[in-house]
């Protein structure tokens, strides 16, 4: 019972997915639709129009299996270590800076959403 509560939740998360992909290209704006998709479920969830119940077990299921979803990009990345080694060295500074940058912007929101919260909490 639960591999089929698990299985429905995975295909309605699929299908919010398909349909921010179709929404995508009818925006005036470019974005995403894997953004738009983040968006629709946030928006469902925080209005409580749809329950987390409804997709915390499949959204777990995806996040525990996330690794497998990168193999086949870095399978086809190493076909063409040749034409990449020579830029390695500037891909390799810009993974590392925008790593420390993403850490430190977390950071800074985390201490931030704290202070706001702690201020929050003393009114």
């Amino acid at each position: 019972m639960k591999c089929i509560k698990v299985l429905l939740q995975v295909l309605l998360l699929c299908f919010i997915s398909l349909l921010s992909n179709e929404i995508a290209p009818l925006l005036p704006f470019k974005i995403p639709g894997s953004i738009i998709g983040i968006l629709i479920v946030f928006v469902l969830l925080e209005r409580q129009w749809l329950p987390l119940n409804w997709i915390e077990n499949g959204a777990n299921l995806l996040i525990s299996e996330l690794l497998l979803f990168f193999i086949p990009s870095v399978v086809g990345i190493m076909q063409f270590s040749d034409v990449l080694w020579p830029q390695s060295l500037g891909l390799f500074t810009v993974i590392a800076v925008s790593t420390l940058a993403m850490l430190s912007f977390i950071y800074l929101a985390t201490v931030f959403l704290g202070y706001y919260r702690e201020r929050r909490q003393r009114v």
